[in-house]
């Protein structure tokens, strides 16, 4: 089970449904996961599915410490790659100004028969990586991500794990 420094890391259902209230959060649902590898990388992820009648929110967020350098950026080139991932009947467009964080950052913005329908988003600082990937509720204005990344970027950047 991950500490309250690792759940800080990740965005979660709960930020969802705090700032959206139709969108009623089923802790049951909520799926975490923490994992270190023996050259010092620690992975917290988390991920979230619900449908509530007509109403469907998937999120799924994840965040990582490398211990070198060319790792993270490895690691953030692969997950940018990913985010061009098809969903049938849908269109995904990279949306410049979504997201401004660190060392590198880029959001995307997932449109379904013509309205927005979740972003993915995946950013950089140092040796820490994140990604987040939203559907139901999307961010579509300036700063949007950035507003309600702020506490996750904050304690991703604070962020030095223990390698145990």
């Amino acid at each position: 089970s991950p500490t309250d420094v690792e759940r800080a890391l990740v965005f979660t259902a709960r930020q969802v449904a705090a700032a959206e209230p139709r969108y009623e959060l089923d802790a049951a649902a909520e799926q975490w996961s923490v994992q270190r590898d023996p050259l010092g990388k620690v992975e917290v992820s988390y991920t979230y599915k619900r449908r509530n009648g007509g109403l469907s929110l998937v999120v799924s967020s994840l965040a990582a410490h490398h211990s070198t350098l060319p790792a993270a950026e490895q690691h953030y080139a692969t997950l940018s790659e990913a985010m061009a991932t098809e969903v049938p009947g849908s269109t995904t467009r990279t949306v410049d100004d979504l997201l401004d964080w660190g060392d590198a950052s880029e959001c995307t913005q997932l449109t379904i028969e013509g309205v927005p329908g979740g972003n993915v988003c995946v950013f950089r600082k140092g040796r820490a990586v994140g990604r987040v990937q939203l559907a139901g509720p999307a961010w579509t204005e300036p700063g949007e991500a950035t507003a309600a990344l702020t506490p996750v970027l904050a304690a991703l950047e604070a962020w030095t794990p223990e390698t145990r």
